[in-house]
């Protein structure tokens, strides 16, 4: 499947940039056997890799600092071990279809590299802390709402024990030096910064998405609504002008019968057709509901012919008193009543009726 079209994208490999073509590349490696197997959202699985793409930066960037400028050597080995975890979590989707568990990896491991560093560099006090805001916002765009609540839980514990420890003297170690510190807010500001232009490029890009598919939907209903309402106006009135013909001209009742309800459904396809249009044209402000008085009985008996065939075919009777009816009248649009709301009605109806009823 071409990747363009996997990902919403206009255009060819080769007038595309090359930081394009090897994303999409590393795009098609991962998610070739979901979209072969049609078993995930392509969007998930480009959520994800996106998240870690941009927050692997942050990560490695972390775990770096760690290595470095903390005293511990536990901060660097756990940063190291959690970033690569992180990195890797993209592959998982070769081999299951479960976006909630990969993407729970990836933000697991990033919540444990997180509290190492935070605990080894001032505890509750530490600025790194504030990353774990970012964790049900990245669950929530890559799996959904379950996970945004379970990551939101989760991060919310977390930072609730840090809370604790600290309000209750527990002295936490601080072993990040000066420079360790000054580097650690500067990815804070700048991963921010990082973040921030993602989400809005990736917003307005699946906004941009959208626009153009609601046009394209737009289009193909207004196409519709053109072949209805004009492409089969002249069969139509070459089927009608036969069928006046056969009623001018014959004289078998039985052909007169058939010919009258051939004409009838002519006119109910015409008045359908028209229907179709008058419904695009309100749905544009441009057409109003033709709203008036119609009899009960005029619509009953349009209905019953139309599908006079269906009944005999079933031998089911529609049982319908006229006389009690004869002034009942209904304020409708007349066409959409008799041809959509009535006549879809009766033929479910009959449809589901047990032969003989």
């Amino acid at each position: 499947m071409n990747s363009f079209k996997i990902l919403g994208m206009s255009g060819d490999k080769e007038t595309t940039p090359i930081y394009i073509k090897a994303y999409l590349d590393l795009f098609g490696y991962i998610s070739q056997k979901r979209i072969e197997k049609k078993d995930t959202d392509f969007k998930e699985i480009h959520a994800h890799l996106i998240a870690v793409l941009t927050t692997g930066v942050l990560m490695w960037t972390y775990a770096l600092i760690a290595v470095f400028t903390i005293s511990n050597p536990l901060a660097g080995y756990v940063g190291i071990v959690a970033s690569s975890i992180h990195l890797l979590s993209p592959l998982l989707f070769r081999h299951t279809k479960n976006t909630f568990f990969i993407c729970s990896l990836m933000l697991g491991v990033g919540v444990i590299h997180q509290s190492t560093f935070s605990f080894y560099s001032g505890g509750f006090n530490s600025m790194i802390i504030i990353w774990f805001s970012v964790i049900p916002l990245l669950a929530g765009l890559i799996a959904g709402k379950r996970a945004a609540l379970v990551w939101g839980a989760i991060v919310f514990i977390v930072a609730s024990v840090f809370l604790f420890l600290e309000l209750t003297g527990f002295d936490y170690p601080y072993l990040i030096s000066s420079k360790g510190e000054i580097l650690a807010r500067s990815v804070i500001v700048f991963g921010y910064i990082l973040l921030s232009t993602v989400l809005i490029f990736g917003f307005l890009h699946m906004s941009h998405q959208y626009q153009e598919s609601i046009k394209s939907e737009r289009d193909r209903v207004i196409n519709l609504v053109r072949v209805l309402s004009h492409d089969l106006s002249n069969p139509l009135l070459i089927i009608e002008n036969y069928i006046k013909r056969i009623l001018r001209k014959s004289e078998s009742e039985d052909i007169l019968r058939y010919a009258q309800k051939v004409n009838h459904s002519v006119e109910a396809m015409k008045d359908i057709a028209g229907s179709v249009r008058n419904m695009q044209a309100l749905s544009e402000g441009k057409y109003k509901l033709n709203i008036k008085p119609t009899s009960l009985n005029e619509c009953i008996s349009y209905i019953k012919f139309l599908l006079e065939d269906s009944l005999d075919e079933k031998e089911v009777v529609i049982s319908y008193d006229y006389h009690k009816n004869r002034d009942t009248y209904i304020y409708v649009d007349p066409v959409v009543f008799k041809n959509q709301v009535l006549a879809n009605i009766l033929s479910n109806a009959i449809k589901f009726s047990e032969r003989g009823g």
